[in-house]
């Protein structure tokens, strides 16, 4: 799972790097050059999971450094806890991710040297499309366990919605 966190995590960064170049903001350089300090340098310790990563990594993969591995980490536990509690709102489980200590911790030594609007508007982005891929993750991982326990595919049949 380790790696899969990894994987995801080098996504993120990369896609709002994306969203950031598109956009008309006027910070856009300070945000963009904040983002470049969540993705992993030469110099850097490599991490237990990132073999994997390594391994898999035909050029196009964007690696995040250990710090940022530790914040995804800690929202993934973070994400699950309130899955698990039957919260599941958007609203609700962002706000606990936004005052969640763990994930304020790692945020903190991870924007030592950044501004403060800075760091809370790539917070704020992170959080959002973290909790947008873990949702998606979750809904297609309720479907196939709905296919087995059902034990019929979902090919040529009706919406769930409509057969419910």
């Amino acid at each position: 799972e380790f790696n899969a966190i990894r994987y995801t995590a080098g996504y993120v960064p990369r896609a709002l790097k994306k969203k950031l170049i598109k956009s008309a903001r006027k910070n856009k350089k300070d945000l963009l050059l904040c983002l470049n300090d969540l993705i992993a340098c030469d110099g850097e310790e490599p991490g237990p999971s990132t073999e994997w990563i390594y391994a898999i990594d035909r050029g196009g993969l964007t690696h995040v450094n250990n710090l940022t591995f530790e914040l995804f980490l800690t929202m993934e536990y973070c994400i699950r806890t309130h899955i698990l509690a039957g919260r599941s709102e958007f609203g609700d489980v962002k706000d606990q991710m936004k005052n969640n200590e763990d994930v304020l911790f790692c945020w903190s030594v991870l924007t030592a040297s950044w501004s403060d609007e800075a760091a809370t508007t790539i917070l704020e982005m992170i959080i959002d499309l973290w909790i947008v891929i873990r949702g998606f993750s979750l809904a297609s991982a309720l479907v196939e366990q709905y296919k087995v326990t059902q034990k019929k595919t979902t090919q040529k049949s009706k919406a769930l919605r409509k057969t419910l």
